[in-house]
């Protein structure tokens, strides 16, 4: 079902982005930038710059491929908890992020 996908996957998304907020490495979360087109209604609702944070981390974990010095390592830098703090009027350490 299309709306059940759509339900999960903004789920999965969005605590991707909080895993990634509290400094998990992008090795370590769900790659939810390889399914989440950047110009989708998903894309639009997620932090910090949905559909170019997911460009960002398309890109990033695309050169990471093609070096050999990275090691498949993503060198995408997550946002910070301040910007969330700001931008959400949240934070990590809250109730919506535990």
């Amino acid at each position: 079902c299309p709306a059940v996908t759509g339900i999960q996957l903004r789920i999965i998304s969005e605590l991707a982005v909080e895993e990634l907020a509290a400094g998990r490495a992008t090795e370590e979360v769900t790659p939810f930038w390889r399914v989440v087109e950047p110009d989708s209604r998903l894309a639009k609702k997620l932090p910090p710059d949905g559909p170019g944070w997911i460009t960002t981390l398309r890109q990033a974990e695309r050169g990471a491929a093609q070096s050999p010095s990275a090691a498949g390592r993503c060198a995408f830098k997550a946002p910070s908890k301040v910007w969330f703090r700001r931008c959400l009027g949240d934070g990590p350490g809250s109730s919506s992020f535990s």
